[in-house]
């Protein structure tokens, strides 16, 4: 069964998005401008979404669409 998180856990992802993004995009060995290619937003926005810097919600929505589901089994 898949659990909801709280606002807390997305408060921790949304503070921690900057390194999950550039891990993810490491991990699909892709560039900064392929990633700005596939999210519609330019190289430079990625790029600081990387390095931690102010981003908008819309690219916030874009970018965890982007990276996938995440759930977590509950027993």
């Amino acid at each position: 069964m898949d659990r909801l998180i709280s606002y807390a856990e997305l408060a921790d992802l949304v503070e921690n998005l900057p390194l999950i993004v550039l891990e993810n995009r490491r991990r699909r060995q892709i560039s900064l401008r392929e990633a700005a290619r596939e999210l519609g937003v330019s190289f430079s926005t990625i790029s600081r979404v990387e390095r931690g810097e102010d981003f908008n919600t819309r690219i916030l929505s874009d970018l965890l669409r982007w990276l996938g589901p995440v759930t977590e089994e509950v027993e």
